[in-house]
């Protein structure tokens, strides 16, 4: 990927992934480009690329949508995260830094954490499990997981009560990573995921927008 078109992709998906541009909004890509200062040419490549990913949709005449996030959205994703992050939580167990364990740990105990922390948080948390697998296929599958997943942690951020209760999931299980306990690692991250799947469908209920049916 060239540096133009890598700018203008990072940007954009960047700007979708964080909710700033919303479920099924139209993109501006004259001013993308402006905004950028690159020519229009990067930034259509870029628009192809997020097309295949699945983080926009292209439509003769109506231009470029964001990627609404319909229930079949969640449950595929659901399917990939439920059947891998177990195993993967598994396998990390007996190979985790002690340090960066803790350091996770103790940013899911502060306090008052801004809702933008604990985004930041999530995806340092789950992106380093995926690490210590040392597996690229699952790497590059994870990472294109959890940068859509991120925009139903940001939705579901919301709901009453959801980020206190994610911090005590990601809680548990840093403390049996802490412990090398392989077995209740992997039953609480199914656990976890469990949990953040139902979340999911209740978030986009509440999201008029990221609920919108799929073009």
């Amino acid at each position: 990927m060239d540096s133009f078109k890598a700018t203008a992709y990072n940007h954009i998906k960047k700007q979708i992934i964080s909710c700033q541009y919303k479920p099924g909004e139209v993109l501006d890509l004259n001013a993308i480009k402006d905004q950028l200062k690159i020519s229009r040419t990067p930034v259509r490549d870029a628009i192809t690329t997020l097309e295949q990913e699945h983080f926009v949709t292209v439509l003769p005449r109506r231009g470029v949508l964001v990627s609404n996030i319909t229930p079949k959205d969640i449950a595929d994703l659901y399917v990939i995260r439920e059947q891998l992050e177990p195993f993967i939580a598994r396998t990390a167990a007996p190979l985790i830094d002690r340090e960066k364990v803790i350091e996770l740990k103790n940013g899911f105990l502060a306090p008052d954490g801004a809702t933008s922390d604990f985004n930041q948080l999530d995806m340092e948390f789950h992106s380093y499990l995926v690490q210590l697998v040392n597996n690229p296929y699952i790497t590059s599958i994870m990472k294109l997981v959890l940068d859509h997943n991120m925009r139903f942690v940001i939705l579901g951020a919301q709901l009453p009560n959801r980020i206190e209760r994610s911090n005590e999931e990601h809680i548990k299980i840093l403390n049996a990573l802490l412990n090398h306990n392989e077995k209740a690692a992997e039953e609480l991250m199914r656990e976890h995921i469990k949990y953040a799947r139902a979340s999911a469908f209740e978030s986009i209920s509440m999201s008029p927008n990221a609920a919108a049916n799929s073009f």
